[in-house]
């Protein structure tokens, strides 16, 4: 199947020497039979990131670009996408490795010229042992998963980890903000922007499956999610104030969110968390972590 003469296929690396190789790899060991470039985005990696890239510097379908310094996941995305030029962009974490037909399975439902994005699914390798937080982040409590492929998605769902859009649409409403340089939101900023122009053009195709190398400790996740709290999560609501409650902000300043996410409700479902560890339970708990962040960032501002 081919259905657009070039297309482009942007990974942001930043260390992620230890996994980047089989990435790279099966990606290009795709049976889509079309023409793809990739681009390699190297931002400012201090591990052995940059020697792995170097080694496929000489693919004729893959073209390395370096940042000279860390600059977050909207910046080396946007460089992919200035670099290129084909009429569809595809976005795939370089924590990610894919089997042969995931292009094919991506971009099937743009054959309906209607369709203007399509997000796929995310798996935990088989080689790697599940975890409690992997129970979250992969269950049906997350993510696209509770929609068909006939359905219209909404963009909290549209993230950019294992997506296609087509380039047109970029240039309509715009590239990733740079501003966000941190953990989390740039993908909902830009799903926002693209939803608000094409709300009944964005899809989910569950066959589209990456594998997710990067696993988490829990604790960690939580960690991120605070500092999201406390900053991308508080610029998404101040950039987009008429959105406050599809965000979650809400809950964050509410009667109703003090009500339900305080210290004393999350200390009881942190121990069923352990005793349980059920997808809901961690879903609560990264919340409430969201939520503290917002919180201890406003109390001290």
């Amino acid at each position: 199947m081919s259905i657009a003469s070039l297309i482009d296929i942007v990974i942001p690396c930043y260390n992620v020497g230890h996994v980047v190789g089989k990435c790279i790899d099966s990606v290009l060991n795709q049976n889509y039979i079309g023409k793809i470039k990739i681009y390699l985005i190297e931002d400012g990696s201090v591990d052995n990131t940059f020697k792995i890239l170097d080694g496929y510097s000489n693919h004729h379908d893959i073209s390395i670009i370096c940042h000279e310094k860390n600059q977050g996941l909207a910046a080396a995305r946007n460089s992919g996408i200035i670099a290129g030029y084909g009429e569809i962009i595809i976005f795939l974490d370089s924590d990610m490795t894919v089997k042969p037909d995931w292009i094919n399975n991506l971009i099937s439902p743009l054959l309906d010229e209607s369709i203007v994005g399509v997000v796929g699914d995310q798996k935990l390798p088989n080689q790697l042992n599940e975890n409690s937080l992997d129970r979250y982040l992969y269950s049906k409590f997350r993510g696209a998963r509770q929609f068909d492929q006939s359905e219209h998605l909404h963009f909290r769902y549209f993230l950019f980890s294992n997506t296609c859009i087509r380039r047109s649409v970029l240039n309509e409403v715009g590239l990733f903000d740079k501003n966000f340089k941190t953990y989390g939101g740039e993908d909902l900023d830009l799903a926002l922007r693209v939803w608000e122009q094409y709300s009944t053009s964005l899809r989910f195709n569950s066959e589209a499956v990456s594998y997710h190398w990067g696993q988490k400790i829990i604790n960690d996740f939580y960690n991120d999610m605070e500092l999201y709290g406390g900053g991308n999560f508080i610029y998404l609501m101040d950039k987009h104030p008429a959105y406050i409650k599809e965000f979650g902000g809400d809950l964050a300043f509410s009667f109703k969110g003090k009500l339900i996410f305080n210290h004393l409700v999350k200390l009881i479902i942190f121990y069923f968390s352990k005793i349980i560890s059920h997808p809901i339970l961690i879903r609560y708990l990264v919340i409430y972590h969201t939520i503290k962040g917002a919180q201890t960032k406003s109390a001290i501002n």
